[in-house]
């Protein structure tokens, strides 16, 4: 009884911290980045939410096994037709193709501390600090990992296929927009309150710093999809 009643608490604590964290409570974040310890608890917060967001994953596909098999299918015949190792094949399918998601969560984190941080060089601001920054956009770039939780749902609930209207499709792209565009105004929010806070940055220029990154990964982003 006492090992459960321990571990309700720790487990409440854990959730309290999380909501703290996204909700840019000042204790908690003037602890995480002030810290240089306190690194590891945004990694933590980070793979949280991408260990979550796997079980949906997960879920959801078993939820649509028939369906994502014959998905599966059609794409396996595709990549062979062209040739493609079967070990990429393999993780092309779904479930697994999750990996991908989590790899490309880490390189977009990855390249916009450094390319927001460049910009930082390239202006001459002289207040800034490397650590306190990929800190600052960790915990922004988190917000975008939040999004996929809703997006999983409707995809899940309204699936991209042939039997959609045009009307339907239109109002699916419009909630991706949507979550997308909410996503984004919460992690500029998040980069410019800490940035100031922490950093002392010129407020103006972080906007320019935070969404000039997001933009070009944005536009090659869907350059790529649609070639």
């Amino acid at each position: 009884m006492a090992t459960a009643t321990k571990t309700k608490n720790k487990l409440k604590s854990k959730l309290q911290e999380m909501k703290n964290i996204i909700q840019l409570k000042e204790n908690t974040m003037d602890a995480i980045l002030t810290q240089k310890s306190y690194t590891q608890v945004l990694l933590k917060y980070t793979f949280t939410l991408l260990g979550l967001y796997a079980v949906l994953y997960f879920l959801t596909f078993l939820a649509n096994y028939y369906d994502m098999q014959a998905l599966n299918e059609i794409q396996r015949q595709n990549m062979q037709k062209q040739e493609t190792p079967s070990l990429l094949i393999f993780l092309s399918s779904h479930p697994w193709n999750i990996s991908f998601f989590i790899m490309a969560c880490m390189i977009i984190e990855c390249y916009m501390t450094v390319a927001s941080y460049g910009l930082l060089v390239t202006f001459g601001e002289k207040q800034r600090n490397f650590a306190i920054h990929s800190r600052v956009c960790l915990h922004s770039c988190s917000y975008f990992i939040l999004a996929f939780f809703p997006i999983l749902v409707v995809n899940t609930l309204f699936p991209t296929t042939d039997k959609l209207t045009t009307m339907q499709l239109g109002l699916l792209i419009g909630v991706w927009l949507f979550v997308f565009m909410t996503a984004l105004s919460f992690s500029l929010r998040s980069f410019y309150k800490l940035s100031k806070r922490y950093l002392q940055l010129n407020g103006n220029l972080l906007v320019i710093v935070w969404l000039l990154p997001m933009l070009i990964f944005s536009y090659f982003a869907y350059s790529s999809l649609v070639s």
